[in-house]
């Protein structure tokens, strides 16, 4: 009692919040328990007894429907005993079998959201549960980490008591997440084992529908009625005007192709002018520079070889005045140890 008593008081919060989640999971998966047996019994109605007739058609499908309402309410309201109603009230107005099964399909669709919508709270609890768990654990690590203080304790005995309130704390905390985990675990296998049981169960209904109800539909317009001329005069007729609509697309396909081409030769030939009229800028340009490089460097030219020319003179001057005279060159003795 002692380990039971800490495994639910030591973390009243977290272990009660675990327990309400895990009870409250279990109480909807009862009510879904009881729904799907309830489900089941409505299978087993003759919804569609053959006394009032081998196949549906316009003339009968409202004994059928009355047939229906006269079911105890607690059957009328199940998903199969709804679903024939909404097939033969809508097959009663439009007299098409394709239109009943669009609707069926639909609304197998629908019924099937809706069993996986009404697992929602159910899967955050299995989420929740393991979580807490793991909250109280963080809590009662860090409530026994507190209370390892050893600061002015000498004695053996006073340690080994402070120790085991520490060890205390930690078993405590460690049993929020067992509990966690325990009821994660008791509710997976009844969660699944539900949400298998009640796709079988619409599956059934699915099959019933598909195998038993439509193929006991008839809205006259079948071949073996014999009216086969008739229903050659309208697959014509279909045929054609689909033909007619699938050309007219055509046509105003290909004028919009069309249009997009001559679009788009008039931009590629306004680009290739654009083009053109850049590569003429470009090479005017280039020309205009390189004449006035090839001007300066000959003018350049010119200005250095008239001071080449005016250099040579004056240097021709120099060497005509140097040729008339005498230029004696002495040379001057060395002073010192080595010299000579």
């Amino acid at each position: 009692m002692q380990w039971v008593a800490s495994l639910f008081f030591k973390h009243m919060l977290v272990s009660f919040t675990n327990t309400l989640f895990f009870t409250w999971a279990f109480a909807i998966l009862y009510l879904k328990w009881k729904k799907l047996r309830h489900q089941r019994e409505a299978l087993m109605i003759d919804v569609l007894p053959w006394e009032l007739g081998a196949e549906i058609n316009s003339e009968n499908v409202g004994a059928f429907i009355d047939r229906l309402y006269k079911l105890p309410h607690r059957l009328r309201d199940s998903m199969m005993v709804n679903r024939m109603r909404k097939a033969l009230e809508l097959f009663e107005i439009k007299q098409s079998v394709g239109d009943v099964t669009n609707m069926l399909s639909s609304q197998s669709d629908i019924d099937g959201m809706r069993i996986g919508g009404s697992y929602t709270l159910l899967r955050a609890f299995l989420w929740a549960i393991p979580i807490l768990g793991f909250i109280g654990t963080v809590i009662g690590l860090s409530h026994a980490i507190s209370g390892m203080n050893f600061a002015g304790m000498d004695d053996l005995k006073e340690i080994t008591a402070t120790l085991g309130n520490v060890t205390g704390g930690l078993g405590t905390a460690f049993d929020a997440t067992l509990l966690g985990l325990v009821f994660a675990l008791a509710l997976n296998f009844p969660l699944n084992s539900m949400m298998s049981s009640e796709d079988d169960c619409l599956n059934d209904i699915d099959s019933f529908c598909n195998e038993v109800l439509l193929p006991r539909l008839n809205d006259g317009g079948s071949i073996a009625g014999g009216d086969t001329k008739g229903v050659m005069e309208v697959l014509v007729k279909a045929v054609a005007s689909s033909q007619k609509e699938f050309l007219t697309d055509l046509n105003a396909l290909s004028a919009r192709i069309k249009e997009q081409a001559e679009n788009l030769d008039k931009r590629a030939a306004a680009h290739q002018e654009r083009v053109n009229a850049e590569f003429a800028h470009a090479m005017i340009r280039m020309r205009e520079d390189f004449t006035a490089a090839v001007t300066d460097a000959v003018k350049q030219s010119t200005d250095y070889n008239r001071a080449l020319a005016s250099g040579i003179q004056s240097l021709n001057d120099v060497l005509k005045d140097l040729g008339s005279k005498q230029i004696l060159i002495q040379q001057v003795k060395k002073k010192g140890w080595f010299s000579r």
